[in-house]
Parts: structure tokens; sequence; C-alpha cells
């Protein structure tokens, strides 16, 4: 439910609501009894939604330190879950290889090694591959934003 409140006040421009969704999402990861696949999906969403609040404020170290904090959310995610691309996307397209490249490498513990390390690969070899394939956040995110479309 909270993760649900949380994407939504993002995809609806709400910044100070996902903020502070986000961070009681963090409250609750630490709460015992936390540490499951739940405790994984928590502290993930709530990093890259904190990344996308701060990306948007345009304070894009806060940014990449979200961005790695998601990566290297505790726990195991559930079978089948897949990482959010879009913020790791646009700091990629701000220049921020190298933590991009930390956040994939914490990414390939949990999700499609090979494709993980392909992105690498082309990232150091100065390519700018495509992260975020869907772009479904991506186009909900920019009907808030119609001023500052994201990229």
């Amino acid at each position: 439910m909270l993760l649900n409140l949380t994407i939504s006040a993002l995809e609806a421009g709400k910044l100070k609501d996902a903020e502070k969704y986000a961070n009681e999402m963090l409250r609750q990861a630490k709460e015992p009894g936390k540490r499951s696949w739940n405790y994984w999906t928590l502290s993930y969403y709530a990093n890259f939604t904190l990344g996308m609040v701060a990306l948007k404020r345009e304070k894009i170290e806060d940014a990449c330190k979200y961005l790695l904090a998601a990566g290297n959310a505790p726990g195991s995610p559930f079978p089948g879950s897949e990482p959010y691309m879009l913020l790791a996307d646009e700091l990629l397209e701000k220049g921020k290889r190298e933590c991009v490249i930390k956040f994939l490498k914490s990414c390939s513990r949990f999700w499609k090694k090979d494709v993980c390390s392909n992105w690498i690969k082309k990232i150091e070899s100065g390519a700018t591959p495509e992260l975020d394939k869907d772009k479904w956040l991506r186009r909900k995110i920019e009907k808030k934003y119609q001023n500052q479309p994201l990229k």
C-alpha cells in the first residue's frame, strides 16, 4: 500500500508527498522482522523515489547517493523483481557514468547479471545504452512535468 502511494505521488509530481512516503518506507524497512523480500522492496523503492525527487530538485549528487543505496538494498528481492532503471538512465544522461556502473554492479547480484554486465561494458567503452527500455514510469512522470520533460 505504501509503495503504491509513494510511486503515485511521484507520478503525480507531488515531490513532498513522495519524499514523505519514501522516508516512511525506509523507517518501516528498519523495523525488526522486516528482513524478507518486503524489506528489500521497501529499501529499494524508497531510495529510488528519493533519488528521483533529488533529481527533480537538481541535486544530482544526492540522486547518485540514493541510486547506490537502492542498488545495495539489503535482503533479497521477490523472485522476478526487476529494478526500475529510470533514475540510472537519467543519471547516465547527466554524465554520472561511475555512479551508474556501481549501481549496475550491485543489481547484478539479484537481477540479470548478463544484462548488467553488457550495459557496464558499453558504458565503460563510452557508449550510453538506453537502460529504461519500457519507459512506462517516465511517460507518467513527464505528464506532470510538462515544462521539464524527462529525457
